[in-house]
């Protein structure tokens, strides 16, 4: 919206012949701008370049320069300055070429009140158009900054804990749709939980919130079964949101039968690397389907036990799309040859998701999850 308020703006007008530029001069005050012109043109774009004017009238024809060339300079400076180029009725090629190269609109000599009226009116209307756009994305940012942060704070595991554990969230687009929980849900049992959202952006990061805070009401009674927790998000997700599906694994780790106990929701298989260096295991016992699609769905729950020292590795399919993924091989010869694998695993797991970032054209949320038992 346009502030009838707001002072008027200043018109840098660019033309060889005097008159021109003081007739030009005469019109636009009286339309109520202020108006400032050259007849050299490398005075007028020494100007600019200070005042940076939202609209500029430009004389296609000018001594020892194409008023293209300036055009290119101006918009280099500032794309959203509007610059009307001013040429003669038979010059409709350089017209043409003129519009190709970013101008606004084109004034032909020679022009009436009218027509410079209704150009004026046209340029700075499509000026404040754009200005009210940056801001409106320069809003948007500032508020998809922020949060993210809020988001980072979420995800930062801050309880003590009796297993050591890492994990991080990679964005998209500052917001994730991907999450992870670990929550002490007695003295001896901690749950790991990860959950992907379909899509990613502000919405899926909401909704996966809002997951995050079921599962804490779920663990507050000390629910030690995975599947409870797959089962009662999944109505949450089917009635009360209806437009997002979720993928999501649950472990419960017990300290004292050294077991843990999972459940999956569709989500990629986590993975087991025994301490004792013998082959890695993947806990790929059938898997509940998607969550968010169907009401009724039955998720089962499956235990492993585990050796102190044993580490687990959980993903979100942003990361880890594939079984024949390369990071599972370079994961896998840690594991068989690293004196500390947990460490090694973290720099491997860091430096996959760097590489997939500068991919352009993977773009998805990237989660992981590495604790040691």
């Amino acid at each position: 919206m346009i502030d009838i308020n707001a002072p008027k703006p200043e018109i840098l007008v660019i033309d060889d012949d005097e008159s021109i530029c003081e007739t030009l001069e005469v019109i636009i005050q009286s339309l109520g701008y202020y108006c400032v012109y050259f007849t050299d043109p490398d005075q007028g774009l020494e100007y600019f370049q200070r005042e940076s004017s939202p609209l500029v009238l430009l004389d296609v024809n000018l001594p020892n320069m194409s008023g293209l060339d300036i055009l290119a300079k101006f918009k280099e400076i500032n794309p959203m300055t509007q610059v009307l180029m001013m040429t003669g009725e038979r010059e409709i090629q350089t017209v043409v070429t003129s519009l190709y190269n970013r101008a606004t609109d084109f004034l032909l000599k020679p022009f009436t009140l009218d027509s410079v009226k209704a150009a004026i009116a046209r340029a700075l209307e499509y000026f404040n158009i754009l200005k009210e756009k940056e801001a409106n994305e320069e809003t948007i940012l500032r508020d998809l900054r922020l949060a993210s942060k809020v988001q980072s704070k979420i995800f930062q595991i801050t309880q003590s804990l009796p297993h050591k554990i890492s994990a991080k969230v990679d964005p998209a687009m500052y917001v994730s749709g991907d999450y992870y929980q670990v929550i002490p849900v007695s003295d001896e049992n901690t749950l790991l939980l990860m959950g992907d959202i379909e899509d990613h952006g502000v919405t899926s990061g909401l909704i996966g919130l809002l997951m995050n805070s079921l599962v804490k009401e779920i663990a507050k009674p000390g629910e030690i079964d995975p599947s409870v927790y797959l089962k009662k998000m999944n109505p949450e997700l089917v009635h009360e949101i209806g437009t997002h599906s979720m993928t999501c694994v649950v472990l419960v780790v017990n300290n004292k039968t050294k077991s843990i106990s999972y459940s999956r929701g569709g989500h990629p298989f986590p993975i087991l690397y025994p301490s004792k260096r013998s082959e890695y295991k993947l806990l790929s016992e059938r898997s509940g389907h998607l969550l968010g699609i169907m009401d009724d769905i039955e998720f089962n729950t499956n235990s492993i036990s585990y050796e102190p020292g044993d580490l687990i590795v959980i993903y979100s399919d942003g990361l880890v799309n594939s079984l024949q993924s390369p990071v599972l091989e370079s994961l896998n010869q840690i594991h068989l040859n690293s004196n500390n694998r947990f460490d090694e695993m973290i720099d491997c797991l860091t430096d996959y998701t760097n590489s997939l970032r500068e991919n352009s054209v993977f773009q998805d949320d990237i989660s992981y999850l590495l604790c040691e038992l």
